[in-house]
């Protein structure tokens, strides 16, 4: 399940709530997608900021001169294990910023143990960089504890447990998994150590910020409170954030839309980029 505009079920939520009042879904006019789109990901240069001492890694490119997207990293993800071919796509109608929390990829420090201070630290980051009125997303969280199994073996994720938690068991979606897996670790930037996913303890950590965070019913009463539009996206089936919960969520919230992709699951917006950046860009134009 992916969530923009608001991330109700991901460290986002705390970032929404300190940002709501200044958010506008406006960037612009909808424009043709260039394909296949200039390598801008894997060229942008890691830049920092200092957070009350602590350098939080950042990269921002694309579009300039409208609002910025700012994207939150799935679980265990760096910005060098994302997917800069969705980035791309997204780059050519907004500028899009991605960053590493506190103690992931290239950030110093302790990986965050809960949600609200993750929310905390990309607020944090939105104000150093002065940005007017960012678009949030995407990020999900909660699922079966099966699955977070898999999601927290030792070591770096495998393409077998990836494909396993982010993509359907049909061939086609299996190819585009494996496809996506090979070019998320494409950077370009002579100089730059390529960071990987988050391991232990940062994996503990964020498991317990996502438990915290989702067994705590108050958050899903707060889903009534939100009066933003907001953009939930799933693929047909998903075993990290089931899909029926994207609809739940839907229905809970005042202004949301929902999209559900066929033969996909998890990583839907990594199987179908160009769509996922079409969808995006209407949304956030609408």
């Amino acid at each position: 399940m992916r969530i923009h505009a608001a991330v109700l079920s991901a460290p986002a939520a705390s970032a929404m709530a300190k940002l709501n009042a200044q958010y506008d879904t406006h960037l612009t006019s909808l424009t043709s997608l260039v394909d296949p789109p200039a390598p801008l990901a894997q060229n942008a240069r890691t830049e920092f900021v200092s957070l009350n001492g602590t350098k939080l890694a950042y990269r921002r490119f694309g579009k300039r001169g409208g609002n910025s997207v700012l994207y939150f990293n799935h679980l265990r993800a760096a910005m060098d294990v994302t997917d800069p071919l969705l980035f791309n796509y997204i780059a050519q109608y907004p500028e899009v910023i991605l960053f590493d929390d506190i103690g992931v990829g290239h950030s110093e420090g302790e990986v965050s143990t809960s949600v609200e201070q993750m929310g905390d630290n990309a607020v944090a980051l939105v104000n150093a960089l002065d940005l007017d009125k960012p678009g949030i997303g995407p990020n999900a969280t909660a699922g079966p504890p099966e699955v977070f199994t898999i999601a927290s073996e030792e070591g770096e994720p495998t393409e077998k447990a990836m494909l396993t938690l982010f993509f359907e068991t049909t061939e086609t979606s299996l190819a585009a998994g494996r496809a996506w897996f090979k070019r998320r670790t494409d950077r370009r930037v002579k100089g730059e150590k390529l960071n990987g996913s988050v391991l232990e303890p940062g994996v503990t950590a964020q498991l317990k910020a996502i438990s915290d965070f989702s067994t705590d019913p108050s958050n899903f009463g707060r889903l009534k409170d939100i009066n933003i539009p907001v953009l939930v996206t799933n693929g047909k089936n998903d075993i990290m954030a089931p899909t029926i919960n994207s609809f739940i969520l839907q229905q809970e919230l005042s202004n949301a839309t929902l999209h559900v992709y066929p033969d996909s699951g998890h990583g839907h917006l990594f199987q179908f980029p160009k769509q996922y950046a079409q969808a995006l860009q209407q949304f956030l134009d609408g």
